[in-house]
């Protein structure tokens, strides 16, 4: 097809393609991925080796057409479903980009797999993807495993999963009770207070015992609990001035004798020296 495109595909997802009439403009996403503002999608399934061109549109992308002559033939009855009476024409080569001598070329280069960094060398964010995504596999496998075990009426659980990688230790709990976990780490704040144990303390405990809830999470349940408790219980500073003004010839009836005499007999014991 005679025509120029302007590509440095992939390390530039945008692509240019023109000729003498028109010029069209390609953002590669992904290979099936598309933006959620677009009007319609272009697909290419293949059914015993042979293509079948599919243009979906509409709402939520609903309606479609589904031609296994030629993209032209796809783009045709496209046309024919949103300009009915209109005699539109596109070049389903051009629509389904076809064309692309870049998109070509990278298709066909073989790809790297892509390395995964260590575990030490990769961040904490990235280690927990890692570990729920592995949890999520083993759950699915799991579940599909002990329907072959056990009887429906039994409903077995995972409870945890539990791995070490390169002496980094991994637990993810599975379908756990927040409401018996926060119970739980209200009682470990309670523990924790009144055996007055400090952070560093408990934070080598948990290095020894893996099934204690991190000092992290202590810490932020006891900020809640104190949130609770200034919202329940108001407490109000009071400034006391520094310097109080005293009348040097004002007397007070703590010195006088009588009243120390009623105070000693209310009491009912102490000494008065004359």
């Amino acid at each position: 097809m005679n025509g120029k495109e302007i590509s440095n595909y992939p390390e530039n997802s945008n692509i240019v393609w023109k000729n003498n009439k028109r010029t069209f403009y390609y953002k590669v996403i992904r290979a099936g991925i598309y933006p959620k503002d677009i009007l319609f999608q272009c697909s290419i399934n293949y059914v015993n080796d042979k293509p079948t061109y599919v243009v979906k549109f509409g709402n939520n992308f609903s309606n479609q057409v589904v031609s296994s002559k030629s993209p032209s033939d796809a783009t045709t009855l496209f046309h024919n479903q949103i300009n009915q009476g209109v005699n539109t024409r596109t070049s389903g080569v051009l629509l389904f980009g076809l064309h692309l001598e870049s998109i070509h070329q990278y298709r066909i280069k073989p790809h790297k797999k892509r390395i995964l960094k260590p575990v030490n060398e990769a961040s904490h964010s990235t280690l927990t993807k890692r570990a729920k995504s592995m949890t999520k596999q083993v759950l699915d496998d799991f579940t599909n495993i002990s329907k072959n075990h056990y009887n429906p009426v039994d409903k077995p659980i995972l409870e945890k999963v539990q791995f070490s990688v390169n002496n980094y230790k991994f637990k993810v709990n599975v379908n756990e009770n927040l409401i018996t976990k926060e119970c739980k780490n209200e009682a470990m704040v309670m523990v924790v207070d009144n055996g007055q144990i400090s952070r560093d303390a408990y934070r080598k405990l948990t290095t020894i015992e893996d099934e204690l809830p991190r000092e992290w999470t202590i810490a932020e349940k006891r900020t809640q609990i104190n949130i609770r408790m200034n919202d329940r219980i108001k407490i109000n500073t009071v400034i006391m001035p520094q310097h109080m003004d005293i009348n040097s010839n004002e007397s007070y009836d703590i010195f006088d004798p009588e009243v120390i005499e009623e105070v000693t007999t209310s009491v009912g014991k102490g000494e008065r020296c004359s």
